[in-house]
């Protein structure tokens, strides 16, 4: 796992990008039922559909075309001038 610029990891109310381009907002952290792992409840900004993913997943580092790199990140947008 990687910290993917977190600190601690994913928070409520964080925004964060997907390596594919989407744009989410974490809802809450969570536990799956069945195992009992910590995961993340995220939504998008473009549709605002609602996701879970264990938090291993969402901090995994991914391969593409393009090498390697976090399958999320913690996004920041610029704030214009």
């Amino acid at each position: 796992m990687t910290n993917n610029g977190a600190g601690t990891g994913p928070q409520p109310g964080q925004i964060w990008r997907h390596y594919k381009g989407g744009i989410y907002r974490v809802v809450l952290l969570a536990r799956e039922e069945r195992t009992g792992l910590p995961g993340v409840v995220y939504e998008s900004m473009r549709d605002g559909l609602t996701w879970f993913r264990p938090l291993e997943d969402f901090l995994a580092i991914v391969r593409d075309a393009h090498g390697t790199q976090p399958r999320f990140i913690r996004y920041e947008p610029q704030e214009s001038a």
